[in-house]
């Protein structure tokens, strides 16, 4: 199995135990995974593509809080794009 692949299963499952610790629900509906793509190619990231449709909808999706392992998971920002976020 793909070692990325495998890290992204880890960080999902910790994802689901932190919500379940903290009495949040879970919806797998709502885990947008990019597997084996470079965090730095935007447009190539489906699962980022569709995390942030899906927060321009109206009306938005339920989910009330988005959990991520550490904020670098969701993407290699330089310093403009950042601030843009």
């Amino acid at each position: 199995m793909d070692p990325d692949a495998k890290s992204v299963e880890r960080q999902a499952k910790r994802a689901r135990e932190y919500a379940a610790r903290k009495g949040w629900r879970f919806d797998d509906g709502h885990v947008y995974t990019d597997d084996a793509v470079s965090g730095a190619e935007f447009e190539k990231r489906v699962g980022l593509m569709k995390l942030l449709r899906d927060l321009e909808a109206k009306p938005r999706p339920k989910p009330d809080v988005l959990i991520v392992s550490e904020d670098s998971r969701l993407g290699r920002f330089k310093d403009s794009q950042r601030r843009s976020c």
